[in-house]
């Protein structure tokens, strides 16, 4: 039963990697995932270099997966079902973002979305080390970007958006983004997150450069915003740390 539910959890992996390979190699229907996202002026969209960070996700997770094999974590259901739901997710984001249905996928990317928050979720109930939640952290707080982007795509493409709504609605998302990477701080002390928070931010101001100049302006402020209030978070992490340790001390003398 376990080794069964581990070999379909690599199947499921696998499915997905060759999907996304395809979209990009092929690709599937005549133009690759990026070409299909600059058809269009979308604000709220990081500079191409930014989506390298799949190749960091699937590394994670299949280290993640590694962790099951080699039983340094135990295989609950809900992270079972967790992970099979977000990998059929994505797998069909590929095909309906291929074949131009972004209303669509929007749809599919939330599934995603709620998929990831359970494995999340599932992942930290067995209160095992914070390095085995550091994979869907990552692959959480990029999939929470794209979601944005995706609708801010559907507005442009398909709803035909007014360049200074969609402004708006770019600013909305910035202020969006940053205020959960706060909330990611603060309530879950998760600098992973926060982490793609910052290089998806960068990457929004890089992309609006040459395209709406208020707009990158707006998005480095927030980059720098949330990066001073990372730092500040650290230090005062590092600083309790030492007042930790010594109040132990002083239990066991």
């Amino acid at each position: 039963m376990r080794l069964t539910r581990i070999i379909k959890l690599y199947l499921a992996f696998g499915v997905t990697l060759l999907i996304n390979a395809l979209a990009t190699i092929i690709p599937i229907n005549g133009l690759t995932t990026g070409e299909i996202s600059n058809q269009f002026t979308v604000y709220f969209t990081p500079a191409g270099y930014v989506f390298s960070i799949w190749g960091i996700i699937y590394l994670a997770l299949f280290l993640w997966l590694l962790s099951f094999s080699l039983k340094r974590q135990v295989l609950t259901t809900n992270l079972y079902w967790g992970f099979l739901m977000s990998s059929l997710a994505n797998s069909l984001w590929i095909l309906f973002w291929q074949y131009r249905f972004p209303g669509v996928s929007i749809l599919v990317i939330l599934f995603l979305f709620v998929s990831l928050l359970w494995l999340y979720r599932s992942q930290l109930e067995t209160g095992n080390s914070w390095i085995y939640l550091l994979p869907i952290s990552i692959y959480l707080g990029w999939v929470s970007v794209a979601t944005l982007a995706n609708i801010s795509y559907w507005l442009v493409a398909v709803v035909g958006i007014h360049p200074f709504f969609q402004g708006i609605v770019a600013l909305i998302f910035l202020v969006l983004t940053t205020v959960i990477g706060f909330g990611a701080l603060h309530y879950l002390r998760n600098w992973a997150i926060v982490g793609v928070y910052l290089w998806a931010l960068y990457g929004i101001f890089i992309h609006n450069l040459a395209i709406n100049w208020f707009i990158a302006i707006v998005a480095l402020g927030l980059t720098i915003l949330l990066a001073v209030v990372t730092i500040g978070y650290v230090i005062e992490a590092i600083k309790k740390r030492p007042k930790e340790s010594s109040k132990k001390e002083k239990r066991v003398l």
